[in-house]
C-alpha cells in the first residue's frame, strides 16, 4: 500500500465528480455516498468492490481507502458524519458493530434516487451556510432520513450476505480476519473500561499481544490505542452535545483514568478543549 493521507472532513456533504485518488486516504468520520448512474469501485486495502447506482453505500472511512469512478463524467454524491452524530443515529447495535468491524453495508436506495440526489444538493447547500442556525436545522433533518434508512437496516440481520467479508479486510489469511474481528467487537464491547489495553485484549481473543498490535496496524492503518481513544472521545463528544453531566463524569464513563489524559486526547483529536466544544454543539436530547 502506497502512502495513506489523512484528512478530516468533519460533518460535510457534497455533490462532486468521482477522481481517482493518487494514494490511500483514510479518515475519522463515517461516509454515506452513492451514484445515480453508472457505477463505481471502492478500493478497501487493495482489494475492488464495485458499486452500482441506486446502491447507497455506508463505510468507515477510519479504514484506508479511495473510490474510482468506472464512467467519464460521473458524479458522485457524498456526506461525511463524525462517529460522535452517527452513534445517535444508530439504534441497532447491530448495525453500529457491523460497520466498524466488516467494514461496510450497501443498502438499495435504487427507488428512492432522484429524492436522495435532491436531499444531498440541499443539504450541501444548508451545511455550508454562514448561519449556524440553518446548519443545525440541516443536521437534524440528515438525522432524521439517514436514521430511517439505518432502521430498515437494522428490521433484518445484519450479515456479511454482500459476500465482502474478505474483502474489506484485504490480504491475509482466513484466521487473522477472523482475529481481527474479534478484537474489533470486544474493543467496541468494552472501550469504556479504563484498564483496556493490548494485552488484555490479546487475552480475550488468545493471541499475543505483539500480534494484534501488528495485525491492527496493517489492517485499519492506526495504532490499537489510536482505535481505542477515537472510540473514547466520539463517546465524549455525544455525552457533550447530548447531556449536561460534568466534563469530569464524562471522561471516566468512557474509559479515562485522568482528567489530564482526557483533555490531551480530547485536543488532539477534536482540536479543541472540551469546555470550548460543548457552547458550540449542545443539542440536549435526555440520555
Amino acid at each position: 500500500m502506497n502512502q495513506i493521507r489523512e484528512y478530516n472532513f468533519g460533518f460535510n456533504c457534497g455533490i462532486t465528480p468521482i477522481i481517482k485518488w493518487g494514494d490511500y486516504h483514510r479518515h475519522n468520520e463515517v461516509e454515506i455516498t452513492f451514484v445515480d448512474k453508472g457505477s463505481f469501485n471502492l478500493e478497501l486495502q487493495g482489494q475492488k468492490i464495485e458499486v452500482k447506482p441506486g446502491k447507497l453505500l455506508i463505510f468507515w472511512g477510519g479504514m484506508p481507502h479511495y473510490i474510482e469512478s468506472l464512467e467519464p463524467d460521473q458524479t458522485q454524491y457524498w456526506m461525511c458524519v463524525p462517529v460522535s452524530s452517527f452513534i445517535q443515529w444508530v439504534d441497532n447495535p447491530q448495525v453500529f458493530r457491523h460497520i466498524f468491524t466488516n467494514g461496510l453495508i450497501l443498502t438499495d436506495i435504487y427507488r428512492h434516487v432522484n429524492a436522495y440526489s435532491s436531499l444531498f444538493y440541499l443539504w450541501s447547500a444548508e451545511l455550508n451556510d454562514t448561519s449556524q442556525r440553518i446548519r443545525e436545522a440541516a443536521q437534524l433533518s440528515i438525522c432524521a432520513q439517514i436514521r430511517c434508512t439505518l432502521e430498515d437496516i437494522g428490521k433484518t440481520p445484519v450479515t456479511n450476505n454482500f459476500s465482502l467479508q474478505d474483502l474489506v479486510y484485504g490480504k491475509g489469511t482466513v484466521k487473522s480476519t477472523k482475529l481481527f474481528k474479534r478484537a474489533c467487537e470486544y474493543i467496541i464491547d468494552n472501550f469504556r473500561d479504563f484498564d483496556l489495553d493490548a494485552e488484555k485484549i490479546a487475552d480475550a481473543i488468545n493471541t499475543h499481544p505483539k500480534y494484534l498490535i501488528s495485525l491492527f496496524k496493517r489492517k485499519y492503518g492506526m495504532s490499537l490505542n489510536d482505535f481505542i481513544l477515537f472510540l473514547r472521545i466520539s463517546e465524549a463528544q455525544k455525552m457533550l452535545m447530548h447531556t449536561n453531566r460534568k466534563v469530569a463524569d464524562i471522561a471516566f464513563d468512557c474509559g479515562f483514568s485522568t482528567l489530564s489524559s482526557f483533555y490531551s486526547a480530547f485536543r488532539r483529536i477534536v482540536g479543541e478543549k472540551p469546555l470550548h466544544y460543548r457552547p458550540h454543539h449542545y443539542f440536549p436530547i435526555g440520555l
